[in-house]
């Protein structure tokens, strides 16, 4: 391995630098070359010893003796398979965060989460702003898409509940006006009178009791007082 880490790159922007030094510099790259090769290795079945093929082979034989560095060319492998699966529309749900603590977690299962740090995290995310090309930028698009469909689901059901309560209601209201309309008929003809052959009963109009005074129409009339003052006999004088 001592020898191995000594070996250099011969292709790529880190061209002359050595094994140790990507390892320890550039792990997002390195894995991503360990991947793409490990798959061409699956899917060719003649496989050409070129002097790239043979360097690629090095630095794959040197990266298999670090755990830490093999957990992340399986994560990477596994964000390129989850890329893969979030192309159809409507499967964006799908991709992998690719960052933090929740790297592993797929968009959809962080969001619909129901665990108290999941909730916490997704809040923090919806507050952030990134750079454009990141998965930090794909996270919180995915994010505010979620929340705008749910927040237009919800206002869709809200109208969906009113307009179905508004029949309903104005049965009722209709219910107990005919209610209401019975009720008055069945009254008359309980206390309707007697009719003589060849007449018609019409029911009176309904007064009230209470007389409505007018003070302004009604005035109060000075009671009738006689003229006792005047005197029987009236005589008239004549000039």
């Amino acid at each position: 391995m001592l020898v191995l880490s000594r070996y250099t790159i011969q292709f790529g922007q880190y061209r002359g630098q050595t094994f140790k030094w990507l390892l320890e510099n550039a792990v997002g790259y390195t894995a991503y070359l360990v991947d793409s090769h490990q798959k061409e290795q699956e899917h060719t079945a003649c496989q050409s010893m070129t002097p790239m093929m043979a360097n690629k082979d090095d630095l794959t034989r040197y990266s298999r003796a670090f755990p830490d560095f093999v957990k992340e060319v399986r994560f990477h492998r596994g964000l390129e398979e989850a890329k893969v699966r979030s192309l159809p529309p409507g499967q964006e749900g799908q991709d992998l965060v690719g960052f933090g603590k929740y790297q592993s977690e797929t968009l959809q299962s962080l969001y619909e989460s129901k665990d108290e740090d999941k909730i916490s995290y997704v809040n923090f995310l919806r507050r952030m702003t990134s750079d454009p090309g990141t998965k930090m930028e794909a996270a919180i698009k995915y994010i505010c898409s979620r929340d705008q469909a749910g927040n237009a689901a919800a206002a869709a059901a809200t109208m969906a509940a009113t307009a179905s309560t508004r029949p309903a209601r104005k049965t009722t209201i209709m219910a107990r006006r005919a209610a209401s309309k019975k009720l008055v008929q069945a009254t008359r003809v309980q206390h309707k009178r007697p009719s003589r052959p060849g007449m018609t009963y019409r029911p009176a109009p309904f007064r009230s009791n209470c007389r409505q005074r007018n003070p302004k129409r009604r005035q109060r009339r000075t009671p009738f007082r006689p003229l006792s003052f005047l005197s029987s006999e009236v005589t008239i004088s004549k000039e």
